[in-house]
């Protein structure tokens, strides 16, 4: 999957490898939850600056995602994507596994 960036200098840059980049650090962050799928929508808040929304999805039947280390994510994922030049601003969201399916149902 490619994404279209809006670089520190305000200019736009095609990558491949932004996803894998936040979904390691998910995965190394949550290494003891149930992940099963990390969705990446790149997008523009209210004021015009360019974020992340993303949607960690969990399987709710093997257990949880702890709370201390989700409160984490933005500053890691942030640091690793400062990495890379992407200013982008991370917006987490969990979602169960059963929820992540009612929604794309709605969505279809």
């Amino acid at each position: 999957m490619h994404y279209l960036l809006r670089q520190s200098d305000g200019t736009m840059a095609m990558t491949n490898d932004i996803k894998e980049v936040i979904e390691a650090v998910v995965r190394e962050r949550l290494s003891a939850a149930p992940i099963l799928d990390v969705e990446i929508e790149e997008d523009e808040d209210f004021e015009g600056n360019a974020i992340f929304r993303v949607m960690v999805i969990y399987d709710q039947a093997t257990g949880l995602i702890d709370a201390q280390k989700a409160a984490g994510l933005v500053r890691h994922t942030r640091s690793r994507l400062g990495e890379h030049n992407v200013v982008n601003f991370p917006i987490f969201r969990f979602v169960s596994q059963s929820d992540a399916k009612k929604l794309k149902s709605a969505a279809a």
